[in-house]
């Protein structure tokens, strides 16, 4: 199979780390039976030499994971629904300003972390101060 770059991009990159070579490889869309070891297999395997780094869409991982749903599967909570209102919206992705995120975050971390989390926010605020991203592990 013959690896080239998507439209618009090249195939070398330079940044500060030094000179990279990068493949995009194509695959079947991706489900959440698939497993990833077998998707790599299947299809990077073939194309790794000793030394390569294998770099892996989060989306990818998150499908595999069991861990990427439908907006229109989510059923959002009122807690969910009056957090999102005080998120900050970022430029790029969707954030937790959007109820169904909110809701999500809310069923990984708990509702008592993400309760405190917003408790701290609402202090720092009373002081000017902004927490930015918080991440809490579970």
């Amino acid at each position: 199979m013959q690896l080239s770059p998507n439209e618009g991009k090249s195939l070398e990159i330079t940044t500060d780390y030094g000179d990279f070579a990068r493949y995009p490889v194509k695959t079947h869309i991706i489900m959440k039976e698939d497993v990833l070891e077998d998707v790599i297999d299947k299809y990077a395997s073939e194309h790794m030499q000793d030394g390569d780094t294998l770099f892996i869409a989060e989306k990818i991982v998150a499908i595999t994971q069991g861990r990427a749903f439908p907006l229109s599967e989510i059923k959002v909570s009122r807690l969910a629904r009056f957090l999102c209102k005080f998120v900050y919206k970022p430029d790029y992705g969707i954030g937790l300003g959007r109820p169904e995120t909110m809701e999500l975050c809310i069923r990984e971390v708990g509702r008592p972390k993400v309760l405190f989390a917003a408790f701290c926010s609402g202090i720092g605020k009373l002081f000017g101060k902004s927490f930015g991203t918080v991440v809490m592990k579970s």
